[in-house]
């Protein structure tokens, strides 16, 4: 009897072992077939704004960010229009570009600092040179509930992929000065800012980034924004940059470059 139990305990582990294995091979063939439907976005990226709009004479240095579409003035509402040049009139420094270059969403994503993109099939990554990244989740969940979710200088953002695109959907992003210094316009808005992108490569070496940044409150009407990234070919690794306390990264024609340290 007893040799008999043994038997039948065996039989139960073994069918166990087998279903297991089972399983397994078919959550990989899941995840392989997953994984060939996304685009291959691999490899250093930057900002593409100026080689691509004509701008070669731009100015040097940080000032230089000044160009970037998304420091241009959105299209708020007369009062609210009113209310933004009020607070920059009252903080003289918000218009020195100096070595302040802290950005959140979604002025990093126009930035001059080099990124990465790693897309999987529960979620994308976009990994910035500093200590940023974008987290943006295509599992199927949706925003955290009111009492669940809090505004942070990325936000929170969700997405999913229609064919080789992907389309994101962020909301909470802070209004917050430290981290966006330089997009003086975009220091404020309403806690229903809200932006849209559509997430795509036009060929191995550029991709498209279609936003559309909503505010019922703060804008008058929706602003599209297109930008567009090149593929970084001169470095062949994310190098370690900062714009706060030293001069090795300066940003020429929107481009940051890299300066090797004196010995």
């Amino acid at each position: 009897m007893k040799a008999d139990a043994m038997m039948r305990k065996w039989v139960t582990v073994i069918a166990y072992l087998c279903l297991g294995a089972a399983g397994a091979e078919n959550n990989s063939a899941t995840r392989l077939s997953a994984f060939a439907k996304l685009p291959d976005w691999s490899g250093i990226w930057e900002n593409d704004q100026h080689a691509s709009s004509g701008t070669a004479n731009a100015p040097k240095g940080y000032a230089d960010l000044k160009l970037l579409t998304l420091t241009q003035f959105p299209p708020y509402r007369p009062e609210w229009a009113a209310k933004v040049n009020a607070s920059i009139k009252a903080d003289p420094a918000a218009q020195t570009p100096d070595k302040k270059c802290l950005f959140g969403f979604p002025a990093n994503m126009n930035s001059p600092w080099m990124f990465e993109l790693w897309a999987e099939p529960q979620e994308t990554l976009v990994l910035f040179h500093g200590d940023d990244v974008r987290h943006i989740y295509t599992d199927g969940r949706a925003h955290p509930g009111p009492d669940d979710i809090w505004p942070t200088p990325m936000g929170d953002s969700i997405g999913h992929w229609e064919g080789d695109t992907l389309v994101v959907d962020t909301i909470a992003r802070r209004d917050d000065k430290g981290d966006s210094v330089f997009l003086n316009p975009l220091y404020t808005v309403s806690e229903q800012f809200h932006v849209i992108e559509r997430i795509r490569m036009t060929d191995h070496n550029h991709i498209e980034n279609a936003m559309t940044l909503l505010d019922p409150l703060a804008f008058g009407q929706p602003w599209h924004v297109t930008l567009h990234y090149k593929r970084v070919t001169d470095v062949d690794r994310m190098l370690w940059e900062s714009c706060t306390d030293q001069d090795r990264n300066v940003v020429q024609n929107g481009v940051m470059s890299f300066t090797p340290p004196i010995h």
